[in-house]
């Protein structure tokens, strides 16, 4: 879902402390988290690193650096629901607002969340609309309805987190 960070930074040591490399992975991990699990605790949190000997935080850079990469590759996957036809035809319409968006919305933060998913070719673009909840929070459709009883999709939840807006899965679909 994070497809917008370069994994390369990685490998090229622009990391060079573990500790940063935990927290950007806690980062990515956040973000690929439902909307319900996103305060749930770090996995890293409880983890000494001046305690652990040169070998040990090789092995330790070297699993968190694959699961980085699975996540790099999970990212790039386009939606299951969605063809790549769709999502071209998803991408114009997000490029040319055709969707519902509640007024108290700013227009910066619209762009921004419209960027969010045309970055993030795991999530549903095909947006039907945006629904103001507060100043840092918008719950949004997703989907297609092709007649009465004819349609299905998912709801997503974007927050402004740390000047920034990420937009997860609030876990539900919906089909009519």
């Amino acid at each position: 879902m994070v497809a917008s960070f370069s994994f390369t930074a990685i490998a090229e040591e622009r990391f060079p402390e573990l500790g940063d490399l935990f927290s950007r992975f806690q980062e990515l991990q956040s973000e690929q988290c439902s909307d319900r699990d996103r305060n749930d605790p770090p996995p890293f949190r409880d983890i000494d690193m001046s305690k652990l000997t040169a070998d040990e935080e090789a092995r330790v850079r070297r699993v968190v650096m694959e699961a980085l990469l699975d996540w790099e590759k999970m990212a790039k996957r386009r939606h299951p629901a969605v063809t790549a036809e769709q999502r071209k035809a998803a991408i114009g319409k997000l490029d040319n607002r055709e969707f519902d968006v509640d007024s108290r919305i700013e227009p910066t933060d619209v762009a921004a969340i419209v960027k969010y998913f045309k970055t993030h070719q795991s999530l549903d673009p095909r947006v039907m609309s945006m629904r103001f909840k507060d100043k840092d929070t918008v719950n949004i459709t997703t989907g297609v309805v092709r007649g009465p009883l004819d349609g299905g999709g998912f709801f997503y939840v974007a927050r402004r987190e740390n000047g920034r807006w990420i937009v997860r899965s609030n876990g539900v679909s919906w089909v009519s």
